[in-house]
């Protein structure tokens, strides 16, 4: 993700790839399913909502150090802090 910020285009295919691995992580098969299943859909939003405003090289650090935490947490094993790492993130979205 890292390698694509900025690059709209790429960062929207490393953000789906990243929930994608999530989702396959979570052992959840159903979840993984659906959110496969749904790249389109998402896609087609990411695309949507990327298109809304410029954005700064400090937000799209902010953005990818926020993915990093939920990585980190998953990673430790630490599903509280994966969980409100995901949900600071969609409180910044709400913001947006």
């Amino acid at each position: 993700m890292e390698a694509a910020l900025g690059d709209v285009p790429r960062w929207i295919e490393a953000d789906l790839d990243f929930h994608e691995a999530v989702a396959a992580s979570s052992g959840n098969r159903l979840l993984d399913f659906q959110i496969r299943g749904l790249r389109p859909v998402i896609r087609e939003v990411m695309e949507i909502f990327n298109s809304r405003e410029a954005r700064t090289t400090a937000d799209w650090r902010k953005t990818y150090l926020r993915h990093v935490l939920v990585v980190d947490a998953i990673r430790a094993g630490d599903a509280e802090a994966a969980r409100e790492a995901a949900a600071q993130r969609m409180a910044e979205l709400e913001r947006r």
